[in-house]
């Protein structure tokens, strides 16, 4: 539509004649509110003439909106959208009311006298205020030393609208970042985003926006209650540090404050330094430990003899904390013992082993040397009771019987004995029992002869002692 107003413009300007005598009020733009009329004036310093008002479609045509003046002095509507009004005093003067503008709109008038044509235009403008502003979020606790945003928006308006932000009675002029997005119709959305960070000082205070896109009015915003919250940073203090040839151990604990860091995630740096040189981070391990808020750290790798130092630092990129500083001495003499240990081990275990092995030795041959005396003993003990059990019971010719029982019993009985142990013929028995025929007439005679003690056994004492 803007291009055929322009277009139009020139195709006037062309084929009139401009005479700055005739004025179109308001110029060059001619303000007025959403929905209301707007009332347009021309006139000029010399009267008489035709005066005519006009515009231009969406098409690019023009049509007129109303004519008056000439030697009759007339004045007609030529639409229903506009009215006028025609006062022949001198200066003449044509009141044009639009009674529904359009934005943009360009509107003319013109006056011929003479044969002169002259012509003014302006263009209408159309304030759509700002009717509202929405803050968000509506409620939020923020961390002391965190960043947050807090956004208002404004509803499409003509024009764009202002944005003011305030917290408490006080306006905030930093920390905002303000865009503006066109809509259709010529219309703006205003977007201002307030990046606040947390203040414990604005715990309870109100936070608010306003916006104003027409002098002397403005909308104000939902208020945002400040929620300053805080973190307890955690603080590390060295109890004890052990120590011992190329390592250290570090005992600590921890504690939680309100101060005013940053950030609400701080970080924790073990550091280490030797005498006279400055503190740098180090690497370490973590022993496992079952107590609470206690814990035990590893160092290793440190040079033998060497006096350290350690601290615990805190930072959270803006600001640094450090902590208490332990010392410690390394020891080189525990160096020297674990080297003389390590060059003993091969030594001490190729001793041991060597023992071991002529331990295992020797009892192996006295196991063997003592299995064999027991077999020998077994086998000599065998031969020599057999020989005594044979020697006993089958004497020689010479040898006297000790007593031979009356009792035919028991005469038998030890008939097929001594039958059974030597032969009929060769002991000395044997006469003697066949001579026993009737037991009443049974010769009792008892010979005694001396036998060693040592050799006898029960079997034998019975054999020699018959009754």
């Amino acid at each position: 539509m803007e291009a055929y107003i322009l277009r139009s413009f020139v195709f006037f300007s062309i084929f009139f004649s401009c005479d700055l005598n005739l004025i179109l009020s308001p110029r060059p733009y001619a303000v007025v509110k959403e929905s209301r009329e707007l009332e347009l004036t021309c006139q000029s310093n010399r009267s008489g003439g035709v005066y005519w008002f006009s515009t231009v479609d969406d098409h690019g045509s023009s049509f007129e909106l109303g004519t008056g003046g000439g030697d009759y002095k007339y004045c007609v509507n030529q639409t229903k959208l506009v009215t006028i009004e025609c006062r022949f005093e001198e200066p003449w003067t044509f009141k044009l009311t639009l009674l529904a503008p359009v934005h943009n709109q360009i509107i003319f008038c013109a006056r011929t006298l003479n044969r002169v044509v002259s012509n003014s235009s302006t263009t209408i403008f159309i304030q759509v205020p700002v009717s509202t502003v929405t803050l968000s979020p509506l409620q939020s606790a923020v961390v002391d030393g965190k960043r947050i945003n807090i956004t208002c928006l404004t509803n499409d308006c003509r024009p764009p609208a202002n944005i003011t932000w305030f917290k408490g009675n006080s306006e905030i002029t930093n920390q905002i970042t303000s865009t503006k997005e066109n809509r259709s119709t010529y219309l703006t959305r205003t977007i201002s985003v307030l990046h606040y960070t947390g203040i414990g000082d604005d715990y309870g205070k109100e936070v608010y926006c306003r916006a104003n896109n027409i002098e002397g009015k403005h909308v104000e915003s939902n208020r945002y209650v400040i929620n300053v919250t805080t973190i307890p940073i955690v603080r590390p203090e060295i109890l004890l540090v052990e120590c011992e040839d190329v390592s250290a151990k570090i005992f600590w604990t921890e504690s939680s404050d309100h101060s005013s860091l940053n950030s609400s995630l701080p970080q924790t740096f073990l550091q280490i330094s030797t005498e006279n040189n400055a503190f740098v981070n180090c690497t370490y391990a973590r022993i496992e430990t079952n107590k609470s808020n206690f814990y035990i750290y590893e160092v290793i790798n440190l040079k033998p003899n060497t006096k350290y130092r350690f601290k615990f630092m805190v930072s959270d990129g803006f600001k640094s904390d450090s902590m208490n500083i332990q010392t410690c001495f390394t020891d080189e003499e525990k160096v020297k013992s674990h080297k003389d240990e390590n060059s003993m081990g091969p030594a001490l275990g190729g001793a041991v082993g060597g023992a071991l092995f002529l331990v295992l030795f020797v009892s192996v041959g006295v196991v063997t040397l003592y299995k064999r005396k027991q077999e020998s003993r077994i086998k000599s003990t065998e031969v020599t009771s057999r020989a005594h059990y044979v020697e006993h019971p089958c004497p020689t010719t010479d040898q006297a019987y000790q007593e031979i029982s009356s009792n035919q019993n028991t005469e038998l009985q030890y008939k097929d004995y001594v039958d059974h142990l030597c032969p009929a013929t060769d002991h000395p028995y044997q006469d003697v029992s066949n001579q026993i025929k009737d037991p009443e007439n049974t010769l009792e005679r008892i010979e005694y002869m001396e036998i060693p003690d040592t050799i006898l056994t029960n079997e034998e004492s019975h054999y020699h002692t018959l009754k």
